[in-house]
């Protein structure tokens, strides 16, 4: 267990400010708005609901634009086209090269016909229809062009390892360098601070969050809350507020403790949050237990007596459905940990099917609503 002790270092704050002065509560917001001083829930649901109904607003005058052509409608008529060639034994490269669809048709065909023949162990013919998406597909262009690219790159991944050209630990490796090593320059980004704040879902689950969380703590005076996913740690700024100006019930300390692997990555959340949380006058402190799930002891939380325990599992149980040591391992924890209320969201989509044909469209039709969603709710921010 180890304690961040920053105080003074509000270095992040000051830059985002100068960018997004209206993106979040900061230092300086804080000490120069009176409104925080008599904040209370009703008033943090305000200020939280107007970015919904501003986000909801916008989808509605840009529904339009998305009717017909938004991801999932093409990745569905694209599936409709693929089954239709095959009925007629017609030959797929040509048949559609030769058509008059549209780009972003030939991409959704390509990359679901890819996947087809990776489950029918077609491996040569599977890489040709990659090679053909390559061009058209872009990190940065459409939804489809964005989802493409990353389902491409993990296709290819998929027809190594089957050729044995890379290991399930190489690519498990590269992922895991990714998210938690490479991944931490990205924490505490304005772009994703402000999707965090921007897009709907994120803001309705953090809402509810906030909500059980304060209704489960509002007679203690020590909180501690436990986060297996703390990523940049913005999600508890609201309850810091509200927790900051409670004078029917002065808090003697705040306590987030967060449980990873990446140590880089909690100790910048740490101390964004003990810097903020010095200027809302806060008492507060911030450890980290940097340990695999697996390895994990209730002992190593150093629980104080009379604090009040919350739990938050934000998108975390379905990593660990093939890790099922770890899973038993952490809920044992958690058990003995006994905390007043636990918070689970995850994502309704199952990725757990033997079938690869089955898991890829699942995935494939998740990650198109999420980036048809971020393009909808985030486009107001493109130069």
């Amino acid at each position: 267990m180890e304690d961040m002790g920053w105080r003074d270092d509000n270095i992040f704050t000051q830059s985002i400010n100068s960018k997004h002065p209206s993106q979040i509560f900061y230092q300086a917001d804080v000490e120069q708005d009176s409104r925080f001083e008599d904040l209370t829930l009703l008033e943090s649901q305000a200020l939280f609901g107007r970015k919904v109904k501003r986000s909801r607003e916008e989808i509605d005058e840009q529904s339009s634009d998305y009717a017909v052509t938004d991801t999932r409608r093409i990745l569905e008529l694209a599936k409709t086209c693929l089954f239709e060639l095959r009925m007629q034994n017609a030959d797929l490269i040509s048949s559609v090269l030769c058509s008059n669809f549209s780009e972003e048709m030939v991409l959704a065909l390509f990359v679901q016909a890819a996947a087809e023949k990776i489950a029918d162990n077609q491996l040569i013919y599977a890489k040709k229809l990659l090679g053909l998406c390559r061009d058209r597909a872009s990190k940065s262009g459409s939804p489809l062009q964005r989802l493409a690219h990353y389902f491409i790159a993990a296709l290819h991944d998929k027809i190594d390892n089957e050729w044995g050209l890379i290991s399930t630990n190489q690519i498990e490796g590269r992922v895991w360098k990714i998210e938690n090593g490479e991944q931490d320059m990205f924490l505490l980004d304005p772009g994703k601070v402000e999707c965090q704040q921007e897009l709907p879902f994120c803001v309705v689950t953090q809402l509810a969050t906030v909500e059980t969380i304060l209704e489960a703590v509002k007679s203690a005076k020590r909180v501690h809350l436990i986060d297996f996913e703390i990523d940049n740690g913005s999600q508890w700024i609201l309850i810091m507020l509200v927790l900051a100006v409670r004078y029917e019930c002065p808090l003697e300390l705040l306590k987030i403790t967060a449980v990873g692997i990446n140590k880089n990555g909690m100790e910048k959340a740490g101390k964004w949050l003990s810097s903020f949380a010095d200027s809302i006058n806060l008492p507060f402190s911030f450890k980290m237990i940097v340990s695999d799930l697996k390895d994990l002891h209730e002992d190593q939380f150093e629980l104080d007596t009379g604090e009040v325990v919350a739990v938050d599992l934000e998108f975390r149980l379905w990593t660990l459905l093939i890790r099922p040591k770890s899973l038993d391992v952490l809920l044992e924890v958690i058990v003995n940990l006994r905390p007043s209320v636990m918070i689970v969201k995850e994502i309704e989509v199952c990725t757990n099917s033997s079938n690869f044909l089955e898991r890829f469209s699942e995935m494939l039709n998740f990650h198109s609503a999420l980036f048809d969603s971020t393009k909808a709710c985030m486009e107001h921010h493109l130069p």
